[in-house]
């Protein structure tokens, strides 16, 4: 994470890099566009570069060729910080991996997510509003891991909208949910995520459920349902 030592102008050492991680924030270089071959990108930040970071990644100086993104807050008091990071990620056609981790962020707009995403990893996001209703509209979603406190609130729900149940979650084969501790009720909506093929929930204590069997028979053979329920639907 230490800033870079070389002389900007020795762009032939940095035009064919493919990875870097973790650079913070603060010290990505002005001409960060010379990167024109970056596949791989961590950036390490705190609250207080929250501006940077969203001009830095809302302007069109990185990678068209980005494939996996991770950002990560460095500040412990995150959760308690009042600014949410209010991301735009459209124009990043071809990233298939997101990585979100100890940030509040504002996902309330599947508009402004990468168009081609196939797994998003969501980590102490404290998300307050289901985040279903957003992302079951990203059409190429393969992997959806929400990881220890990325949503904070009681219910989840996989339901049908204008588009159908078939438009839910079209190609959907993974959801994993950990560490949910508020979370009490989930709700999955018949013929919607026609794809899955694993779910796991671990750590989500005093949880009803109301599943498909088709669901309920993933769960039981894949023998990944850790956690303790009042209810099983």
């Amino acid at each position: 994470m230490g800033k870079f030592h070389h002389p900007i102008e020795e762009e032939e050492t940095f035009a064919n890099l493919r990875a870097l991680f973790w650079v913070r924030v603060s010290d990505l270089p002005a001409s960060f566009c010379k990167f024109t071959n970056l596949r791989k990108l961590g950036i390490f930040f705190t609250c207080i570069n929250f501006s940077k970071l969203k001009e830095f990644l809302d302007a069109d100086i990185v990678s068209h060729k980005l494939e996996i993104l991770h950002l990560k807050c460095g500040d412990i008091d995150a959760k308690n910080h009042s600014k949410m990071l209010d991301l735009n990620l459209s124009h990043y056609e071809n990233l298939f991996k997101l990585h979100l981790n100890r940030f509040k962020v504002e996902l309330s707009r599947y508009n402004q997510l990468p168009p081609n995403l196939t797994k998003l990893t969501l980590r102490y996001t404290w998300l307050k509003e289901d985040p279903m209703e957003t992302l079951k509209k990203l059409p190429k979603l393969e992997i959806l891991e929400l990881g220890y406190y990325s949503y904070m609130g009681k219910k989840l729900m996989v339901c049908s909208g204008e588009g159908g149940p078939s438009d839910c979650f079209p190609k959907l084969q993974v959801l994993e949910v950990d560490g949910s501790s508020a979370l009490n009720e989930f709700l999955v909506e018949e013929a919607t995520m026609p794809k899955i093929s694993k779910l796991t929930m671990r750590y989500c204590y005093r949880l009803n459920m109301k599943v498909p069997d088709r669901i309920k028979d993933i769960m039981n053979s894949e023998l990944a349902f850790f956690i303790f329920l009042e209810s099983f639907v």
